[in-house]
């Protein structure tokens, strides 16, 4: 065994960490974009823990929990997240078992309406010349954006 010691106003002894589990987490990266109203899904392998559910903390930009997700057990030691953002916003997922985080946590989650998909089009889009007081018709097509919720 081999110890480390530092001096700081005292001794203190402390030893590295020597737990090299982790969990494996599919589906999530670390900073990962949604569109609003889509369903998003990913899953929680924790093959090198003991059995039991994973600890999952989802909260919105302004730190408030968000509670309509869910998890599920896929076998004894994977998890199924299900979640459907409400809003254009940024969510903030930590993941952790028995004191110890998922890599890469906490994670990012943006949920934003995708402005360059988008489409306008009609008689009043084009660079034509319309007289004043004509009609003027056209269409915005969010349908590809995302869906504002």
């Amino acid at each position: 065994k081999q110890w480390y010691q530092r001096r700081v106003r005292g001794p203190f002894m402390f030893r590295p960490s020597k737990d090299k589990r982790e969990m494996k987490i599919v589906g999530l990266t670390k900073n990962h974009k949604i569109r609003p109203g889509d369903n998003f899904n990913f899953e929680i392998d924790t093959s090198q823990f003991s059995a039991g559910y994973p600890e999952v903390y989802l909260t919105d930009s302004e730190n408030n929990p968000v509670i309509n997700y869910t998890m599920a057990q896929v076998d004894e030691k994977r998890f199924k997240v299900s979640f459907r953002s409400t809003k254009v916003d940024i969510y903030n997922i930590v993941i952790k078992k028995e004191n110890k985080f998922a890599p890469d946590s906490p994670y990012t989650l943006t949920a934003a309406v995708n402005i360059t998909k988008v489409k306008i089009s009609g008689t009043g889009t084009t660079d034509a010349v319309l007289l004043a007081g004509s009609p003027a018709e056209f269409e915005i097509n969010t349908a590809e954006a995302g869906e504002y919720v």
